[in-house]
Formats: C-alpha cells, sequence, structure tokens
C-alpha cells in the first residue's frame, strides 16, 4: 500500500493513464504485439493456476480467478483474448495485481502494451507498490480511486 502522506508530498511528472505515443518503422506490424501481449496474459494465468494445483490448492476455474482475483468480467477478458478489444492499461495493472505477479512479469505486459511501469506517474507509482507488497486487487482499486483521476470500471 501506498504511504499517503509521501504520495501526497511527491511530484509526479504525468497524472493517469499514460497513453503512449510510439514512433514506428515502416511496416510494423502493431497487431504482432497485442497477439504477444494476449498470449503472454494467457499464459501467466495458466502459470499461476497450475503453481497452485501443485501446492494442493484447490484452484478456481479461469472465469472465476480472473473475474473474482483481477476485477475483469469474463467476457471482457475473452475479447482481449480474441484481439477483439485492445487490452488497457488498467486491465494489465488490474490482472498482475490480482495474481500477486513479478514486477518483472508485470513489466513485460506492461511493455507489450506501451511502456514499463515508471514512477514518475501516480498511476504506476500505486500499481508499483501493489506489485511489491502483494497487495489483493480490491485495496489496489481503492487506492487508485482515493489518489488518481482515473476510473477502474470505466477504463477497461
Amino acid at each position: 500500500m501506498v504511504n499517503e502522506g509521501e504520495f501526497r508530498n511527491r511530484h509526479f511528472e504525468t497524472r493517469g493513464i499514460l497513453e503512449f505515443l510510439t514512433r514506428v518503422a515502416a511496416g510494423y506490424k502493431w497487431q504482432q504485439d497485442r497477439r504477444e501481449l494476449v498470449h503472454s496474459m494467457s499464459r501467466m494465468l495458466e502459470v499461476v493456476l497450475q503453481a497452485r494445483r501443485e501446492r494442493g490448492e484447490k484452484s478456481p476455474s479461469i472465469e472465476r480467478t480472473v473475474a473474482d482475483q483481477c476485477d475483469i468480467p469474463y467476457n471482457t477478458y475473452k475479447k482481449y483474448m480474441g484481439l477483439k478489444r485492445p487490452v488497457t492499461r488498467v486491465a494489465i495493472a488490474k490482472f498482475a495485481v490480482g495474481l500477486h505477479l513479478s514486477l518483472d512479469d508485470a513489466n513485460r505486459l506492461f511493455r507489450l502494451q506501451g511502456g514499463e511501469l515508471n514512477e514518475t506517474n501516480d498511476f504506476d507509482y500505486i500499481t508499483l507498490h501493489a506489485l511489491r507488497d502483494k497487495d489483493n486487487v480490491q485495496d489496489f482499486l481503492e487506492e487508485v480511486e482515493k489518489y488518481t483521476a482515473v476510473n477502474t470500471h470505466r477504463a477497461l
């Protein structure tokens, strides 16, 4: 969780969700990154569920995991996986925090979406803290709503 005093006294270069403007070479296929992103998300989810099974825990279904732990409606997740909807930065943050991904794994997803997490952005700063502290997704969403102008439900 973020320390409120530290957060309020911190200067952020950017606020909210960053829409990265990328310069791409001629012939670059942006669709390839979207495919790689959804494939990576799917693979990471499988790895998390498999690890739970190996520890002897009762592993919930993919639908329950995405909906309950990541706070992403399963039909929205299916649209991401089918490339019918671009994966938003908020969705990746919910996914990474909900599954307690490592910072490296989360940044791999963010990199494919447009850019790694950056401590000079308020939303990214909160996301970094949630990942490091292994916060649950509900606490993370409450902090985002409290400290930023990001609406985590509309931004999916």
